[in-house]
């Protein structure tokens, strides 16, 4: 899995010379992404994916380092898994790609951006299901929700 996630966050972030990501991707149960959602975004329930991408001024001064945090609700790719055409795995490579998304500074608040930020998820997890079987990354996660 850590190679697929690699190679998600060679395609979503940008390229700069000097700098270094730092990413950490927590799986989290609905009751823990519910509390971070609540207390940190302001919306009550669970939800998907939350990413906080922590700007430059926390950094270790001198340093190009961006920490970002990319925290993930197995318990929701399951449900979303249920539907037509979804798999869990499937559900959890789109999370941590729409993570890594926001990271690298995109939005989808307004209509508009939405629809850019879905061309650019469809893009980059259609590369990765070329290159990876999903079916195989994350077995154990999924027996696990």
């Amino acid at each position: 899995m850590n190679s697929l996630l690699l190679q998600a966050a060679a395609l979503c972030l940008p390229e700069e010379k000097d700098r270094t990501f730092e990413i950490d991707f927590h799986f989290l149960t609905s009751s823990e992404m519910a509390e971070i959602n609540r207390k940190h975004v302001g919306h009550d329930g669970i939800t998907d994916v939350i990413c906080f991408n922590y700007p430059e001024g926390m950094a270790i001064p001198g340093e190009q380092i961006s920490n970002i945090d990319i925290f993930i609700c197995p318990e929701a790719a399951r449900k979303a898994a249920e539907r037509p055409g979804r798999t869990y795995e499937g559900e959890i490579l789109l999370y941590a790609v729409h993570g890594l998304l926001h990271a690298a500074g995109e939005n989808d608040l307004e209509p508009e951006e939405r629809k850019k930020m879905r061309r650019m998820e469809r893009a980059v997890t259609r590369k990765l299901k070329r290159k990876f079987k999903l079916e195989n990354l994350f077995r154990k996660e999924a027996e696990k929700a």
